[in-house]
């Protein structure tokens, strides 16, 4: 199973006490948990087919898998306008989840060489 998620910053415009802000979050890690009773941790976010680099070697068929996706963030803030960020203490964790799939394994009956 080859998978991928943005690598993009997210960036977010709030008001706080009358004083406007921006916050920009970067995605500084990801865990994949295949549904399978194995995951994988990496700071590369994959990319699709056929230059994928992160992907998943499913062993049984099974009906009802749910791949998970945690990803960890940065982020830094701003007063709107102003040059200098201020870096966020810690790290913020986003979970997306998978519709659930089925895996079936191709059989090859019947070819010829």
């Amino acid at each position: 199973m080859m998978v991928w998620t943005s690598p993009d910053k997210q960036t977010f415009n709030i008001t706080l006490l009358g004083t406007p802000i921006e916050v920009e979050a970067t995605p500084t890690s990801f865990n994949w948990d295949w549904g399978d009773g194995q995951s994988f941790d990496t700071t590369d976010p994959g990319s699709p087919y056929p230059n994928y680099t992160v992907s998943h070697p499913y062993e049984v068929t099974g009906n009802g898998y749910v791949i998970k996706l945690r990803t960890s963030w940065s982020a830094r803030w701003r007063i709107a306008g102003q040059a200098q960020w201020h870096q966020v203490n810690g790290t913020v964790t986003t979970t997306e989840t998978s519709s659930p799939f089925n895996l079936y394994i191709a059989d090859s009956y019947g070819t010829t060489s």
